[in-house]
């Protein structure tokens, strides 16, 4: 599945779980943090260095 279709399919289903008033507050947030390809890397890059440090961490915390 290419990965935009899965964005889709999980964008649908979280809709469908929300109280129809919510889901117009999210859709416009994700909008506005989302602006373009350039700003979706950066989001995309900070999430893997986010990551990466959880389980760094983990590693250190469990001695591995």
């Amino acid at each position: 599945m290419p990965a935009a279709a899965y964005g889709n399919a999980g964008a649908v289903r979280t809709a469908a779980q929300l109280p129809a008033d919510h889901v117009g507050r999210v859709d416009g947030l994700v909008r506005e943090v989302v602006d373009g390809p350039g700003e979706r890397l950066v989001s995309v890059l900070g999430d893997d260095l986010q990551h990466a440090g959880q389980a760094a961490y983990l590693r250190g915390l469990l001695g591995v």
